[in-house]
């Protein structure tokens, strides 16, 4: 197996939880955000610079990161890295202590002989209340209409146009644009193409077909839709199902 191909996700949809294994990857990720979850994440080997909101930090082994909803951020790697993230439904984050929380993906990780990365969570996941408090105030004040963005998020298959966009504020397409891009970190149209992206991936966990995906979530043809996962993702369509269903050896340890 190619080493850019060592991926591995693993679901919990009960608990709205998802780890994200990668070993050895010179996969880099342009900027985007991550619409519904709290992601965190330790690097085990290897170096990686981080840009969150704008904000570039260098990352190594033991490194501990936590990026919130709507984030925008960005990953290149110095050398090849492995990682080990887990997103969180921000759903469940407001909804729950941090106690309770920690709890689930502790069981969630010993369930998959993840210990190397219980250890980490333990003693580091208590940071998410300074970020917890601070989302829910951000969500408090969005600054965007609400149903447009829900629209965005839940339906991006919808196309809408950016001047319909703009008459939802009663402000200039040009103005519109700015002000979502201050808000939101990403232009309209890169935002609507992530979420639809994001959408192909539960689909794909479906086991719906690629060619049916790629018309439900708005794309004019596979192609089109191939470039823009692989983009976002960092792998291709069918390399994303593949990573669903392998089973890699992760037996870094750490320190």
């Amino acid at each position: 197996m190619k080493k850019y191909k060592n991926i591995r996700y693993i679901s919990d949809t009960e608990n709205c939880l998802e780890i994200i294994l990668c070993e050895k990857s010179l996969i880099p990720y342009h900027v985007h955000n991550h619409v519904f979850h709290f992601t965190a994440g330790i690097i085990t080997e290897g170096v990686i610079k981080i840009n969150i909101n704008g904000k570039t930090d260098f990352y190594k082994k033991n490194d501990f990161f936590i990026i919130p909803p709507y984030t925008p951020h960005s990953i290149t790697p110095i050398n090849p890295y492995s990682m080990a993230s887990i997103c969180v439904n921000k759903k469940v984050v407001k909804k729950l202590s941090i106690d309770e929380i920690k709890h689930k993906i502790e069981d969630f990780l010993k369930e998959n002989r993840l210990n190397f990365f219980t250890d980490s969570i333990s003693r580091k996941f208590t940071n998410l209340t300074a970020y917890k408090l601070k989302f829910i105030k951000y969500e408090e004040n969005f600054g965007i209409n609400k149903n447009l963005k829900n629209r965005l998020e839940i339906y991006p298959e919808n196309s809408i146009n950016i001047y319909n966009m703009a008459k939802t504020e009663y402000i200039s397409k040009y103005q519109f644009i700015r002000n979502f891009k201050t808000k939101i970190g990403l232009t309209p149209h890169k935002f609507l193409i992530q979420n639809r992206i994001r959408k192909a991936q539960k689909l794909i966990k479906e086991n719906i077909s690629l060619t049916e995906i790629a018309v439900n979530t708005g794309f004019y043809d596979q192609s089109h839709f191939i470039k823009y996962f692989k983009d976002i993702v960092g792998l291709t369509p069918t390399d994303y199902k593949m990573a669903l269903e392998q089973n890699i050896d992760f037996n870094t340890k750490l320190v």
